[in-house]
C-alpha cells in the first residue's frame, strides 16, 4: 500500500519537474517511503514515549537514528506491524540505556563505540537492499561520505560539546544501533538481503 502510493506521488513529481532524472527520482522515492511509511509509526512511539515521559529524548534519538539511517541505509522488516515492534524495542531501550548506564570515563567509551560506526561504514554503507538497490556509483558515494560526517559529528558533539549525559548516551546509542543494521548479520536475521544482486541483474538486463 505504502509503495504505491509512494509510486503515484513520485510519477506525478517526476510529471510536473523534468529536470528530475533516476537518482533524484530515487532520493525522493526514499523520502516519500520514510516520510508515508514511518509517519504512522513515528506517532504511535511518540505516543507510547509520553506516557513513559521519556518524550523529549524520543524526539531527539528518533531524528538522530533517521537522519543516519537515511544515508546508512540497513535491513527492512517484512511488515509495518513487525517494523513497528522493533523500533519501539530499539528506540525505548536505548533510552531506558542512556538513562541508567552513566559511564565515568565516558571518553574511552564513546571511542570505542566511534572506532565501531566507523569501521561499519567502510564495510557496509551505504547498505542497500533487494528491492530497493542503489543503481548509481555516485550516490552511493554521496551516501558513505554523508556517514563518515554524521559519524564524526555525533562523535566530537557528544564527547566533547554536550554535557548533559544521558543526552550523548542516547546519540551514540542510536548511531551504533543504525550501524549493526546494515551488518550482514542483521540482513541474515531479518531475511533481508543487499541490492548488489538486483544491481547486477537490472545492470544486465539494460545492456
Amino acid at each position: 500500500m505504502v509503495d504505491k502510493i509512494c509510486d503515484n506521488l513520485l510519477n506525478k513529481i517526476r510529471k510536473n519537474d523534468s529536470t528530475i532524472d533516476d537518482e533524484k527520482a530515487e532520493i525522493i522515492y526514499y523520502g516519500l517511503q520514510n516520510l508515508i511509511g514511518e509517519l504512522p509509526k513515528g506517532l504511535i512511539i511518540l505516543a507510547i514515549a509520553a506516557m513513559l515521559g521519556v518524550f523529549p529524548l524520543t524526539v531527539l534519538g528518533t531524528l538522530v537514528l533517521l537522519t543516519y539511517r537515511g544515508f546508512a541505509g540497513g535491513v527492512h522488516l517484512k511488515t509495518h506491524l513487525s517494523c513497528l515492534f522493533t523500533s519501539i524495542f530499539l528506540v525505548i531501550g536505548s533510552i531506558y540505556l542512556a538513562k541508567n548506564f552513566i559511564y565515568e570515563n565516558v571518553f574511552c567509551v564513546y571511542t570505542i563505540l566511534f572506532l565501531f560506526n566507523f569501521l561499519m561504514v567502510v564495510l557496509y554503507a551505504p547498505a542497500d537492499t533487494e528491492n530497493r538497490p542503489i543503481m548509481k556509483e555516485s550516490q552511493r558515494k554521496r551516501q558513505k561520505l554523508e556517514c563518515y560526517i554524521m559519524v564524526i559529528l555525533v562523535y566530537i558533539l557528544s564527547t566533547f560539546v554536550i554535557k548533559e549525559r544521558v543526552i550523548t548516551n542516547l546519540f551514540m546509542y542510536m548511531i551504533t544501533v543504525e550501524s549493526l543494521m546494515i551488518t550482514p548479520i542483521a540482513y541474515r536475521i531479518f531475511h533481508n538481503e543487499y541490492g548488489e544482486k538486483r544491481r547486477r541483474e537490472i545492470e544486465q538486463s539494460d545492456m
